[in-house]
């Protein structure tokens, strides 16, 4: 829920919290229909702790399902809805304070 920005904004402030991220798409459903599409996609992510820390990497199952419109001759999501499948690890992360391993700004945010 909520607009974009503060999409972006809780997505770098919630991946800041762990050492390294990797997420793999794989299977992907499209349903076309004009300048519009329903797309599922298939998502296993890993989140992983920094060594030392008390909690468990995050590994996660889930399927994006979105609305995308044609701009030109440009695809764009205008709707997403993540669906949790299933998790291992603390899920969502517990607030432990400040970590002492804070991710640096990405360069292309710069």
């Amino acid at each position: 829920q909520g607009s974009l920005e503060d999409y972006l904004e809780g997505l770098e402030l919630g991946l800041a919290m762990y050492h390294a991220t990797m997420h793999f798409k794989g299977n992907q459903y499209i349903a076309l229909e004009g300048d519009g599409a329903f797309v599922e996609t298939w998502v296993v992510g890993y989140h992983m702790e920094a060594p030392g820390s008390p909690l468990d990497h995050l590994k996660l199952g889930l399927r994006y399902r979105d609305e995308v419109v044609r701009i030109g001759s440009d695809w764009k999501i205008s709707r997403r809805e993540a669906v949790l499948q299933w998790h291992t690890g603390p899920f969502p992360r517990p607030a432990l304070g400040e970590p002492p391993y804070p991710r640096k700004r990405h360069k292309s945010r710069e």
